[in-house]
């Protein structure tokens, strides 16, 4: 505001409108934000984070759950091949083995067949424990050699869709152990003990089947599941 002399000693205030213009010569009007506008922005911006993240995590689990299945399929086409070349029997597995010793492990003597040690990783393991992530079934031929090691034979299985041949392992093995198992422990923890780790798959563990499917389960289910060859048993 400007203060104009109409008389003397009168003056007469007139207001004049600041305009900004930019390096063409246009006008621009500049507008800014007050307090309360930027805090509710910030708000906002809280409350579609704390949506979005969530669903952020279960989308990365989603995709180390599949990465998982696969590593499992794969140890299942390399587990078929070598009953193939040996008689009809699966990998015999041994106590805690670390690679390189002799009599090699499981994961060690299936290695011809898949020639990548990645395959015994799952990317949702607990970091920083062991490189070997998976257990392969014992149980059955353990219990039926009347309690002595012996390797899983392939033609004893009655229920393939059913037989639990593999998978995810959070039992809590001395490590380093390539040749975990199934003998005399269960490696399928559905909660977290002494024993086992916390299942690491959004509370649940995939599981390879001697039919060769893989699938993801939160709990042993009596009606779909066995550790035998030819009755249904929770281990």
């Amino acid at each position: 505001m400007i203060l104009i002399l109409t008389k003397p000693n009168q003056y007469y205030p007139v207001k004049i409108k600041t305009v900004l213009f930019d390096m063409e010569g246009k006008m621009n009007k500049k507008i800014g934000f007050t307090l309360i506008e930027l805090l509710v922005v910030i708000a906002i911006i809280a409350i579609l984070a704390a949506m979005l993240l969530p669903a952020l995590s279960r989308a990365r689990e989603n995709a180390r759950r599949a990465i998982c299945t696969s590593h499992l399929k794969q140890i299942g086409l390399a587990l078929e091949m070598f009953a193939d070349d040996h008689g009809e029997y699966y990998p015999l597995c041994g106590g805690t083995i670390d690679w390189g010793e002799d009599p090699p492990g499981w994961m060690e003597q299936l290695y011809p067949y898949i020639n990548n040690k990645s395959i015994y990783q799952c990317p949702s393991f607990p970091k920083g424990i062991s490189e070997y992530h998976y257990f392969l079934s014992a149980r059955a031929a353990f219990v039926d050699a009347g309690y002595t090691a012996c390797a899983t034979y392939r033609p004893k299985i009655v229920f393939p869709s059913a037989f639990i041949l593999a998978g995810d392992c959070n039992y809590r093995f001395a490590e380093p152990d390539c040749d975990k198992d199934d003998y005399t422990q269960n490696c399928l923890g559905w909660q977290q003990d002494q024993y086992h780790w916390k299942p690491h798959h959004a509370g649940g563990l995939n599981i390879l089947f001697a039919d060769g499917h893989v699938s993801w389960h939160s709990k042993f289910d009596p009606d779909s599941m066995t550790f035998r060859y030819s009755t249904f048993s929770d281990w």
